[in-house]
């Protein structure tokens, strides 16, 4: 059964990288809006 758990442990990492591309389409879409927003979050 502790196998069981790992391995959901594994999948949870997972998600939060896919909203990273989401972030980058963003940027291009209005990279002027994103610079705007928050000038330091660019660099």
């Amino acid at each position: 059964m502790p196998t069981g758990r790992p391995q959901r442990y594994s999948i949870r990492p997972a998600p939060p990288v896919t909203p990273a591309p989401a972030v980058l389409a963003h940027r291009i879409e209005r990279p002027t809006a994103a610079l705007n927003e928050r000038p330091t979050g660019a660099a």
